[in-house]
């Protein structure tokens, strides 16, 4: 029996130390030999290959100390310390590091809590909380995996070949290689990936985000990039070299790691309890015991918002981009339950495809409940920024805005925005990229209109990838909604981290019921965060007839 242990015990330690090493050797390898897409791609790959195999590990540690209780072998339960310890290997090099900035965090009350299961023989509760980790790590892992994917196919990354029309052959080429004068067949269900003029064939075809605007087009005519076609079959002439939109697609998929006000709370909350956790684990183990006194090792506090904020931000942000808008910052979420004042650029306005739909879109955002408006004693207000006096009194009457500001100026916009917000006002800014860059900056929320096939970087908080701006409403119908399940995932958890302390003061609770429950408030937190698959984006309403405009009034000239 002897030999036999030591045989299975020496093998779990061979397994343990290949497995460590290539995590090591696959975190030191040349970062310079693939590009940063790839690079980031094979990254994702093998960090789920490490969860698969950290829930097959904590699995068996699982299965191994249960047994070993169950039958009252020993072997079988000191045979899945070594298991459970390697799953949490990455928690407890959190906690080194930050013992070694002298700071007690989260990551320290975990690696104590597991600490204590090990020295006091409690290997069926470390396995168990090892494989709650593993479970919960392979939830977050899958949203970012989820959130790429969407990007992509929002961005229209996922398409990155094309069938090009060789003298009658038709052949896959990569989209890099697509150049002026190449001629694209394009069939039923495909997207125009570069724009151009059609040489042969009919189809019908629709804009992107613009379904019911169906056309048939024919020889001769002109195709924009990004043009869904419904039906049919077309040649179409390259004019114009296809472009990317990876930068955008880099910003939006680091998005969700930015700090929001919620997530700052509730770190910091979960960072000022945890030296006071610790000390009560201290001072409570001689008055309850070891096993009911860590309980208190399993609170966080809001610790967990540092999870639960970035998942929920991805949720939001592949959403919304199904429906053209993409979300460049989680921080817009919050920061747009808090305007009362829109202000557009001329220029979007003027556009021929948002002209019919202003109308109904301010009405609608004027139907809307502002709590910042009432807060502040201020109406919800919209205004147009013109370059002339006749092209803002034309656009506040035709529209029925509140009113207009003339500066044509990128430098001098700023500075009129800076001045109406030290007022009270606070100004969410619909402009056009980079002509008001600056303005934008300044601005509280800024928008950025752009068309499907002319997306780039920027600086714009959000932006809408149909110039008729039917996402704006729904962007704030999402902030209202991000807001509600953040502050479900700050107070959820720190509620149930008062009951499992209150179980285990008052009703004798111990450390198998707060293992469970710590983890019940990061579970829920995700649950209650999963945006649905399908859901329509709220539309602007159509205003009434007798609501064609309102009296113009001009603020300054």
């Amino acid at each position: 029996m002897f030999i036999l242990e030591t045989f299975v015990l020496g093998s779990l330690a061979y397994a343990g130390g290949r497995l460590v090493f290539r995590r090591k050797s696959a975190s030191t390898e040349n970062p310079t030999v693939l590009d940063p897409a790839t690079r980031k791609e094979q990254g994702l790959q093998l960090t789920q290959a490490q969860i698969k195999r950290d829930l097959w590990a904590s699995s068996t540690a699982l299965g191994l100390a249960v047994t070993g209780t169950a039958l009252r072998i020993p072997f079988f339960s000191l045979a899945s310390l070594p298991i459970m310890l390697l799953v949490f290997a990455a928690t407890y090099g959190e906690a080194w590091r930050a013992l070694c900035r002298r700071r007690v965090d989260s990551h320290v009350l975990d690696a104590t809590r597991i600490s204590v299961c090990v020295v006091m023989g409690y290997t069926v509760i470390a396995a168990l909380n090892a494989l709650l980790h593993a479970a919960s790590q392979r939830l977050f892992l899958n949203s970012e995996e989820e959130l790429r994917n969407t990007l992509q196919d929002s961005l229209g990354l996922q398409e990155r070949v094309a069938w090009v029309d060789c003298g009658g052959i038709e052949m896959q080429t990569p989209l890099e290689k697509i150049k002026p004068g190449l001629i694209l067949a394009l069939r039923g269900g495909d997207t125009v990936q570069a724009s151009g003029l059609v040489l042969s064939g009919n189809a019908t075809v629709c804009p992107r985000f613009a379904e019911d605007q169906v056309d048939e087009v024919k020889r001769g005519d002109w195709l924009d990039k990004d043009t869904l076609v419904l039906a049919g079959l077309i040649y179409l002439c390259v004019e114009v070299e296809p472009q990317t939109s990876s930068g955008l697609f880099g910003q939006l998929q680091d998005a969700p790691l930015a700090q929001t006000p919620l997530r700052l709370i509730g770190e910091s909350v979960g960072r000022h309890m945890a030296p006071w956790m610790l000390t009560a684990f201290a001072f409570s183990t001689p008055l309850m015991g070891i096993n009911r006194a860590a309980a208190f090792l399993a609170t966080g506090f809001g610790a967990q918002m540092h999870r639960l904020s970035p998942y929920t931000a991805r949720q939001f942000i592949g959403f919304a981009s199904r429906y053209g808008i993409l979300i460049r910052d989680p921080l817009a979420l919050e920061l747009a339950n808090l305007v009362n004042t829109v202000i557009f650029d001329a220029r979007v306005l003027d556009h021929p495809a948002a002209r019919p739909h202003v109308a109904g879109l301010v009405y609608s955002l004027g139907l809307r409940s502002w709590p910042t408006a009432d807060k502040l004693a201020l109406p919800f207000a919209t205004y147009v920024m013109a370059a002339s006096e006749e092209q803002g009194r034309s656009l506040a009457d035709e529209f029925g805005l509140d009113g207009y500001f003339i500066e044509a100026i990128g430098s001098r916009r700023a500075e009129l925005v800076g001045e109406l917000q030290l007022s009270g006002r606070i100004v969410c800014y619909v402009g056009t990229g980079d002509e008001d860059a600056e303005v934008m900056q300044t601005a509280v929320l800024s928008v950025d209109v752009h068309e499907p096939s002319d997306l780039r970087e920027t600086k714009a908080h959000i932006v809408l990838q149909d110039p008729r701006m039917r996402g704006l409403c729904g962007a704030f119908d999402l902030a209202r909604l991000f807001f509600v399940k953040e502050r479900f995932n700050l107070l959820a958890p720190v509620g149930i981290d008062l009951i499992e302390i209150s179980t285990t003061v008052f009703l004798h609770f111990g450390l198998t019921c707060s293992v469970l429950l710590s983890y019940l408030g990061l579970l829920s937190g995700i649950a209650q965060s999963k945006m649905p698959k399908s859901q329509p984006i709220a539309l602007p309403k159509a205003p009434p007839a007798q609501n064609c405009g309102k009296e113009e009034q001009k603020l300054i000239t």
